[in-house]
């Protein structure tokens, strides 16, 4: 539509419905919440409320929050509900560290990512996009080691109790 369309479907709204159309609602806008608190919207099923608690998140309940307000959300059976989720509260600090929590193990599981890609890329013999020449070459290396070792047990190459790689009763190479 073009800008002049808007303009005209706008001048049919009345105003009170062009105001709220011009702003964008924020439907998890909370007012009047206590400033040390941290307020959070969770799914209202048995598994992600029992994980909300033992994370020490509460229920917040209409009757304890007399000047809390939360436009969006109905008021269902004491409790803020928007949705499928219910108003939670719980300390600043508490929430914090459960943030610092989450990003420590959205990091760790990047980094195990990372690293698995990287040890595809090498044992296939190609470069990653963090891999230096030396370690390209000797990523090379191992592919050159290990397509070795597959013809060589495609062969009827074995490894004997010491260790030792054997074919046909002979000691091909020793591990020690």
């Amino acid at each position: 539509m073009s800008e002049a369309g808007v303009k005209k479907a706008m001048g049919m709204l009345d105003q009170s419905t062009r105001k709220a159309l011009g702003r964008r609602r924020d439907l998890t806008e909370i007012k009047g919440g206590k400033p040390d608190r941290a307020y959070v919207f969770v799914r209202n099923d048995k598994v992600a409320m029992s994980d909300a608690q033992a994370d020490g998140l509460s229920p917040v309940l209409v009757s304890e929050n007399a000047g809390l307000e939360v436009p969006a959300a109905d008021k269902v059976d004491g409790a803020f509900e928007l949705g499928d989720t219910v108003l939670m509260e719980t300390p600043k600090t508490v929430r914090e560290a459960l943030l610092k929590e989450n990003v420590k193990r959205a990091d760790a599981q990047l980094r195990r990512i990372r690293e698995d890609f990287h040890n595809e890329g090498r044992s296939a013999g190609v470069q990653t996009f963090e891999e230096t020449p030396a370690q390209l070459a000797e990523a090379q290396e191992v592919k050159k080691y290990n397509e070795a070792g597959r013809k060589l047990f495609a062969m009827g190459a074995t490894f004997d109790d010491k260790g030792n790689l054997v074919r046909a009763g002979q000691v091909i190479a020793k591990t020690s």
